[in-house]
């Protein structure tokens, strides 16, 4: 009996490998997506913290020394928090290609694997007509030899 073979059985299965690493790399890449959102989620604690401390200066007076403190103390927390908000962009669109990338190979994969099925349907709906004509054939080669040792 003959055996199925898919002959993009190759294709298919480095189809399923890209995707399981595809996934992977989204994983990762959504990882580090939270993280970017909790770096800047903490970093604009950070920066309302800092706004009750500065307000609780105002009205009181304070020494050039002080006041240039705050102000890069401030200056320093609002370039992190900008760089912060740039990192979650970056770090969003990273994982949004990354789910693409992932979705287009699943895809492939899916569509490969229901062609596999297909052609696997096909080859055995085949095997079967010729199995059924092999003992058409047999049966009738039984009927035809019994008729001759009878007459």
């Amino acid at each position: 009996m003959a055996r199925f073979q898919f002959p993009l059985q190759a294709v298919l299965n480095a189809r399923e490998r890209q995707e399981r690493l595809a996934m992977s790399v989204e994983m990762k890449a959504k990882v580090a997506l939270q993280l970017a959102e909790a770096r800047l989620f903490d970093l604009k604690r950070q920066a309302e913290r800092l706004v009750g401390s500065l307000r609780s200066w105002v009205g009181v007076p304070t020494t050039p020394g002080q006041w240039v403190m705050n102000y890069e103390v401030a200056r320093r927390t609002r370039e992190m928090i900008e760089q912060a908000e740039q990192d979650v962009e970056r770090f969003r669109q990273a994982f949004e290609e990354a789910k693409r990338k992932r979705a287009k190979l699943a895809a492939e994969a899916e569509a490969l694997n229901t062609l596999r099925q297909e052609q696997k349907k096909a080859f055995d709906l085949e095997q079967s007509k010729i199995d059924q004509t092999n003992l058409n054939e047999f049966a009738i080669r039984r009927v035809v030899n019994q008729g001759e040792l009878g007459t």
